[in-house]
């Protein structure tokens, strides 16, 4: 069985994976500016907080953030920060679209978006976090409670 936080991870990629873009996972954001794979997104969980709900000792609220690159490399070289911009405009209609991830998860809250320009690459690229809301039984953190 997988972790709750992995199974929110794969509910991103299949939620955000209908455009126009490639959908990866990435260990670091390393590996997502190295990693050439045309016009995509890349995902990374980059921290989990848990807290005991109040009045519900039985049940923990998990606080998932998630960062995305949206990384544009085809096309022209002048426009590849303006299809960056693009995908970042189809992932975040995606997720404002069903931001309950389809019943899984209580909320996903837009928290930063970045734009990064890299030193002598020809791509274009921006950042986003997500904090993602899901709930788990106290003694199991593979259960997502809906």
């Amino acid at each position: 069985m997988k972790l709750a936080v992995m199974q929110v991870h794969d509910a991103l990629k299949r939620t955000i994976g209908n455009g126009s873009f490639d959908v990866q996972s990435a260990r670091s954001e390393f590996d997502a500016i190295n990693i050439d794979k045309g016009d995509c997104v890349f995902i990374q969980c980059k921290g989990v907080q848990l807290k005991a709900m109040e009045g519900n000792c039985s049940s923990l609220a998990h606080t998932a953030t998630f960062w995305l690159e949206c990384v544009a490399r085809e096309g022209l070289a002048d426009d590849k920060q303006s299809e960056a911009a693009s995908i970042v405009s189809q992932v975040h209609a995606a997720l404002s679209a069903d931001y309950t991830l389809g019943g899984l998860v209580q909320d996903i809250t837009p928290v930063n978006i970045g734009e990064y320009i890299p030193n002598g690459r020809e791509f274009g690229s921006f950042t986003l976090e997500y904090d993602v809301t899901y709930w788990t039984p106290y003694n199991d953190l593979n259960t997502i409670l809906n």
